[in-house]
């Protein structure tokens, strides 16, 4: 597809406003889908061509893809892009479901404590399992992350979740990765009001979590994510007093 076309495909996609930015972008996608502008087997423009068009940034634009990835409404091949998916009913009816039936405050904290039983885990699997490459992409998220401002709350809670989420795809177990995109947004909206309410200690944790998993070092990758969750959980509780 060349940008011409991408262009006049597109044309009904506007610039949106600061609040709520990542909803916004995920909205006007999911449109393309439902008005028949990205049909079955197309590929998608990719992330740069889309934080263009948008305005926004590409970490505002990759949540927005790993959402519609986790409704089966997209799929990305490594090293061509994404594309648009047959239909899948089942798939994208339990996935637009899960927001739903978790948004209450005791439930996001449930997914939470979930999360924590899953992540605790993973990260000593990371660490006996992580490639060069994946310590060098999460060094890089680290670095990243660091450099965001707190007031930037889409783009610091984002930041946060890639984090993880590559720690996830160090296991490269699909059950561990697919839980986790599965409980993407519930825990991105929990993200960002921690960040909001200024209660997120993430970093430091980061820090350490890097450094465990470059060591190889199981054990302690196991108990600083045990730490870092347990912290996250008792901000949330805190927020929802």
């Amino acid at each position: 597809m060349t940008k011409n076309e991408n262009n006049a495909t597109l044309q009904n996609i506007r610039p949106v406003r600061k609040n709520f930015i990542s909803d916004q972008v995920y909205e006007q996608m999911k449109e393309q889908f439902i008005n028949g502008n990205w049909k079955p087997g197309e590929k998608l423009p990719s992330e740069t061509e889309l934080a263009g068009i948008f305005q926004v940034s590409r970490i505002t634009i990759r949540n927005a893809l790993q959402r519609l990835n986790a409704q089966g409404l997209i799929e990305t091949r490594f090293g061509e892009g994404s594309f648009v998916r047959e239909a899948d009913i089942g798939e994208q009816i339990k996935s637009l479901l899960l927001p739903e039936v978790y948004l209450e405050p005791h439930s996001v904290e449930e997914v939470l404590t979930f999360r924590s039983a899953i992540e605790v885990e993973t990260a000593g699997i990371a660490a006996l399992q992580a490639t060069d490459e994946q310590i060098g992409r999460l060094k890089e998220f680290y670095e990243r992350h660091k450099s965001i401002k707190r007031s930037e709350t889409d783009d610091y809670a984002q930041m946060d979740l890639d984090f993880h989420y590559t720690i996830a795809e160090m296991t490269n177990n699909s059950l561990i990765i697919a839980t986790y995109e599965v409980l993407g947004d519930i825990l991105r909206n929990a993200m960002q009001k921690i960040v909001e309410a200024g209660l997120d200690n993430g970093l430091p944790f980061h820090k350490r979590l890097v450094e465990a998993i470059e060591a190889k070092d199981e054990h302690k990758a196991i108990v600083t994510m045990k730490k870092h969750m347990k912290a996250t959980i008792e901000a949330y509780q805190k927020l929802e007093k």
